[in-house]
């Protein structure tokens, strides 16, 4: 922990500019086995070009890798509560609008994944990708106006990719309720997809993010796992397996 610490205050003490700091990070399990590790934002450790824009398309920081000034929670604001899944992108996408931040590519935090997370929580209804959408269209309000709607799509698309991968990985688990609850997620994403997005005047004819055909590609798809999983469903139920379980509430 002191060298988390160690990395990250010294570039922020030298220099004001820097309004956060975050290093890469790892996921590990139940018993402290590394998962996955984070793709290096840059080889070396420095400010950061063109963050706002990538950290727009998908959140690249874990909750905890990051530190950032008292001053900038004081000037931006705290957390937004009505995003459940999405309070830490959201915060990430407004310091990156601030200020400079900061990257060490050493990986120096972890974070847990376990079955009772509020993360593993939120995807069991689909709320994950519902809250995505909900932090893209408020991003809107303070992403600078060049750089908005372009984010957005690319947030949208990633959002999408990401759920289709939960829904794959519930159908190999046989969670088909999570899967069902995923594509029908997906489907509202797709909708959205192909809506053209607001667009000032000066902007020019606003485009939706999705190709027509690219779309329909997409739903039908979608589709196809949905009728899938309305059919194992019905299997497992003639075959009388385990009811689905309670969800209880998410732990910490």
């Amino acid at each position: 922990m002191r060298r988390f610490y160690e990395c990250l205050r010294g570039p922020c003490a030298q220099d004001r500019r820097i309004v956060a700091a975050f290093c890469r990070g790892a996921g590990i399990d139940d018993t402290g086995g590394i998962q996955w590790t984070q793709e290096v934002e840059r080889e070396t450790p420095g400010i950061l070009a063109n963050f706002v824009i990538r950290e727009a398309a998908i959140n690249r920081v874990l909750c905890p890798s990051i530190v950032i000034r008292r001053a900038v929670y004081e000037d931006i604001g705290g957390y937004h509560v009505g995003l459940p899944y999405c309070a830490d992108w959201d915060m990430y996408k407004r310091v990156a609008v601030y200020g400079r931040v900061w990257y060490e590519p050493q990986c120096l935090a972890y974070w847990r994944q376990h079955a009772a997370s509020a993360t593993a929580w939120l995807k069991d209804g689909g709320e994950d990708l519902a809250d995505r959408r909900k932090s893209i269209a408020l991003s809107k309000a303070y992403l600078p106006s060049n750089v908005a709607v372009t984010a957005a799509h690319a947030a949208l698309k990633t959002s999408l990719i990401w759920a289709t991968d939960i829904l794959r990985e519930s159908l190999v688990q046989d969670n088909f309720f999570t899967a069902l609850a995923q594509a029908r997620e997906i489907l509202d994403t797709l909708a959205q997809l192909t809506e053209a997005p607001e667009q000032r005047e000066d902007q020019g004819p606003a485009r939706p993010h999705l190709r027509p055909e690219e779309a329909r590609r997409w739903q039908a798809q979608v589709e196809w796992l949905e009728a899938q999983v309305q059919a194992w469903m019905r299997a497992a139920a003639a075959l009388h397996t385990k009811p689905r379980p309670v969800r209880s509430e998410p732990g910490r």
